[in-house]
């Protein structure tokens, strides 16, 4: 159908401003639509073809992309037709059905917008304070510039993970060179080593990326792997991440998440 890529900014709008969804919900949106429009595209398919959703989980599967993955997109994509029926006047007969999908993993609890929110915030509100008196080309304070580097390096990592679902491990495994700043997606080495592409297009990321590589460059960070410490250049530990988490929660006051819940909060 000609005008997917307009539905789904419509769609973003009206979950963004009726619906009050907060900004990470709405760009996780985003991504999950994204990925489904590319889809289209390239199978020469559209959204009133009844046998799309089932090509799109064969795709999704192809692409190394796990039970819980999938369930999520389908269930944007679910919010998405609903939309589409409701607000373009698109009859539900012309859109293929979607059924729940079935995983093997365990329900967990997932943290609200609220909390993660919060949470975020929280580490960009103390980077952005730092930034205003904070010349990182100029500075010759060791600790403040480590400081500098670890709020942007954390802020970006923890926004990757929230809104693409990513495991600790393979977000701490990316490298400069697993980066397609073309195409907007990053190569992740999953279990089994298996590999699949993540799209990352969305503005927040895309800025918060684009920074990070600012940062490391005025800093003389050539280290291979994108997530590192400012001392020693070393891949940072999955152990840290759950420290830096632990951290950032307790000035906040929120609930205990980890980062293994973390990454599931996405639709």
């Amino acid at each position: 159908m000609d005008g997917i890529d307009t539905y789904i900014e419509d769609f973003l709008t009206h979950v963004r401003i009726e619906k009050n969804y907060s900004e990470a919900t709405t760009d996780t949106y985003r991504i999950s639509l994204t990925i489904f429009s590319r889809f289209l595209l390239e199978a020469n398919s559209s959204i009133t073809d009844k046998k799309c959703i089932l090509g799109f989980i064969n795709h999704l599967q192809e692409k190394g992309n796990g039970d819980v993955t999938i369930a999520h997109r389908l269930a944007a994509l679910k919010s998405f037709f609903s939309y589409l029926g409701k607000k373009k006047g698109i009859g539900k007969k012309r859109l293929p059905s979607i059924e729940k999908y079935k995983t093997t993993k365990k329900i967990i609890s997932i943290p609200t917008d609220e909390e993660v929110n919060l949470f975020i915030d929280t580490i960009e509100k103390e980077y952005r304070t730092l930034k205003e008196t904070v010349d990182v080309g100029t500075e010759s304070n060791e600790r403040v510039k480590a400081k500098f580097f670890s709020l942007i390096r954390d802020l970006t990592f923890f926004t990757l993970l929230t809104a693409t679902g990513l495991r600790i491990s393979e977000a701490l495994n990316i490298s400069t060179e697993d980066i397609n700043w073309n195409e907007c997606t990053i190569k992740i080495l999953g279990k089994g080593s298996k590999q699949r592409l993540i799209f990352f297009g969305i503005d927040r990321l895309t800025n918060l990326f684009a920074e990070l590589f600012r940062i490391r460059e005025q800093l003389g960070i050539d280290s291979p792997h994108l997530f590192v410490s400012y001392q020693h250049r070393n891949v940072l530990t999955p152990r840290y991440i759950q420290q830096v988490m632990k951290d950032f929660l307790d000035k906040t006051s929120s609930s205990d998440f980890t980062p293994h819940t973390l990454r599931h909060y996405y639709p």
